[in-house]
């Protein structure tokens, strides 16, 4: 699903900084 990959893209924004 498209929110399942926007979620992956948030989380991994949140995890670089």
């Amino acid at each position: 699903k498209a929110v399942d990959i926007l979620g992956d893209i948030l989380q991994n924004s949140l995890l670089e900084e």
